[in-house]
């Protein structure tokens, strides 16, 4: 609703200007806010104030001029002045009332678009592989990387999720891992054995070889 009123605003600007009840150079950069305090309706702008403050003219006059262009009978029930010229906007109980029966009405489907139709997105996230521990940034992804895929997917576009678990037993990861335990393990049985160049040192590293060697012993 704030975007289809400030459509609107957009809109009665142009039209003032062009009529020649207001002038500027550029668009105003305005805000449309929820009012302090209901009786004030139910949205607000401060594009007269803004507007003014080029104009080198009164706030409330500015909102007078700007009043007889904003479209938004539809949706309002009344559109006033208040104060210096904040111009507050009074909405009809009927378009919310339309809004639940349009989401009753759709389902699942409120809220989507057809703005990707045709275009393909590939999603990659999360990817823990077991050459490492996993961790909450591992969860706080995969959290993440879904509801991002489903976003994608209900504007419309063709999403392929990809989760990459680097398990292959001849990888170079896997490889290095196999060795870095290896490493750990003959260490744990006091043989000087270097570790792998580019191996894994992490404490979770000795505690695999530590339970290997609690379960194998010395085999």
């Amino acid at each position: 609703m704030r975007h289809f009123i400030v459509q609107a605003i957009q809109q009665a600007l142009e039209k003032a200007r062009a009529a020649g009840q207001v002038e500027f150079h550029t668009p105003p950069a305005f805000t449309v806010e929820r009012p302090p305090q209901k009786e004030f309706g139910d949205f607000s702008t401060n594009a007269a104030l803004v507007l003014a403050s080029e104009m080198h003219a009164s706030p409330r006059r500015v909102a007078e001029s700007l009043l007889p262009f904003l479209n938004l009978a539809e949706i309002a029930d009344k559109v006033d002045i208040a104060g210096a010229g904040f111009i507050n906007f009074h909405l009809k109980p009927d378009w919310l009332w339309d809004v639940g029966r349009r989401v009753l009405r759709e389902g699942e489907r409120y809220g989507g678009s057809d703005l990707g139709r045709g275009k393909k997105v590939l999603v990659e996230f999360v990817s823990a592989d077991p050459n490492s521990p996993i961790h909450i940034g591992h969860g706080r992804c995969a959290a993440i990387g879904d509801v991002l895929a489903n976003l994608l997917a209900a504007l419309g576009y063709e999403v392929q999720r990809e989760f990459y678990i680097n398990d292959a037993p001849t990888s170079t990861p896997i490889l290095n891992l196999a060795r870095s335990v290896e490493a750990q393990y003959l260490h744990l049985l006091g043989r000087d054995v270097p570790l792998p160049e580019n191996g894994y040192r992490g404490q979770y590293i000795t505690d695999i070889a530590q339970d290997i060697l609690a379960e194998h012993g010395d085999q």
